[in-house]
């Protein structure tokens, strides 16, 4: 079954540059902590400075205010509309929310206020080409089309702008950049898509074609990732690593206060929120 998402354009391919080996250090300064979780596997900063979080133990999507105030919930075990099994993936476009829904093989969208709009949801069709699985992430390009981890059949699956599944890429056809045990997907300003994949990243333009690895530039193991604007930053045991990916390049690393068994990594221009499986913490970090 495939509800309509919405209608988008197709944007332009972007392609790749080699980083910069050079990196400065920093440190973030911690700011608050908040939440009583269960394993949230995932986390998004809206553009009015809300944090969007999954809490994959407990079945349920909160929105807290930049001050850390609740200000909706999306919860439920089951298979309907409002309800999850073991949510692990958001992004957000707008006024969209959408959240990968992994043991009900669907992504769910919702508006900024969490309420229900539309799933997406292909695991029956005949053509194996336009089905998924078990989504491990979601991510959306400026543009509004979806990108799902697909980890039934370790892929991405692109839906276009016609709400159709166009495209399979980061399979035996990617070569080096084939998925092999892909956990986390992201997008940033540019529309580069990026693919956390053991202790690489792997990296595609929106056409699906594969643009490089990263592999070395950041300390590991790699707990997350996340992009705002045109900066990656990857997420280890005790730093961040923040790869700017436009053509003036560099890279910073940002020391974190506490060690913690970090789960998850949301940016936004003026913060940093970092997840363990209880909490979420938020730092302060530069503006880009």
């Amino acid at each position: 079954m495939l509800r309509k998402i919405s209608t988008y354009i197709l944007p332009v391919a972007i392609a790749f540059t080699a980083l910069s080996t050079s990196a400065q250090d920093h440190s973030i300064a911690f700011l608050r902590q908040f939440g009583d979780f269960n394993h949230p596997r995932a986390a998004a900063w809206d553009q009015q400075g809300n944090l969007f979080v999954v809490d994959g133990g407990n079945n349920r999507v909160v929105k807290y205010s930049p001050a850390g105030d609740s200000l909706a919930c999306v919860t439920g075990s089951g298979w309907g509309d409002t309800q999850f099994d073991a949510p692990n993936g958001i992004a957000i476009l707008g006024i969209d929310v959408y959240v990968s829904d992994y043991g009900n093989s669907r992504i769910q969208r919702f508006d900024r206020n969490l309420n229900f709009v539309a799933t997406l949801y292909t695991r029956d069709d005949p053509d194996q080409n336009s089905r998924f699985g078990y989504p491990r992430g979601v991510a959306v390009s400026s543009q509004g089309d979806l990108f799902v981890l697909d980890g039934e059949n370790i892929r991405i699956v692109k839906v276009n702008a016609f709400n159709k599944i166009e495209r399979v890429f980061g399979n035996v056809d990617a070569g080096a950049e084939q998925l092999a045990d892909p956990k986390e997907i992201v997008t940033d300003a540019s529309d580069r898509i990026y693919v956390v994949d053991g202790d690489a990243i792997k990296m595609f333009d929106t056409f699906g074609n594969p643009t490089g690895t990263l592999k070395g530039s950041f300390a590991l193991p790699i707990r997350g990732c996340a992009a705002n604007g045109n900066t990656l930053f990857v997420l280890s045991d005790s730093v961040v690593t923040a790869n700017t990916m436009g053509d003036d390049q560099s890279a910073r690393v940002l020391h974190i206060p506490d060690r913690h068994d970090w789960t998850g990594i949301a940016v936004s221009p003026k913060n940093i929120a970092l997840l363990d499986d209880h909490n979420v913490y938020i730092y302060a970090r530069e503006t880009q």
